[in-house]
């Protein structure tokens, strides 16, 4: 359930995510499993072209800021709606003041 937002707080609700392999009888599966939820602004940061495979990719690159959370790890994933974006780098504490977090993200082709 998402929480009221209130005034003046971030417009984008998201939940950030972590990968957890589960053991099954024929060996492991993995899901996604919300670590933190959090109202938060996303902005593009830039967008790159790279060749993979022989294949063009052009992913699109984002700066989630949020209110700082410590259990927010470079492993874990950000679920905005149907989107995932992955965390390609360490959060960075704005001012180490543990107010504000910003995670550079990369949005991946399925």
């Amino acid at each position: 359930m998402i929480p009221p937002r209130r005034a003046g707080q971030r417009p984008h609700f998201i939940e950030v995510q972590d990968k957890v392999d589960t053991p099954t009888e024929t060996g492991f599966t993995s899901q996604w499993v919300t670590v933190a939820a959090a109202w938060a602004s996303i902005e593009p940061a830039a967008s790159t072209e790279r060749v993979v495979a022989s294949t063009t990719q052009a992913p699109a690159t984002h700066l989630v800021t949020l209110d700082y959370d410590a259990r927010i790890k470079a492993t874990h994933s950000v679920l905005f709606g149907t989107r995932r974006l992955h965390i390609v780098g360490p959060p960075q504490n704005v001012d180490e003041r543990n107010v504000t977090l910003v995670l550079p993200c990369e949005e991946r082709a399925a």
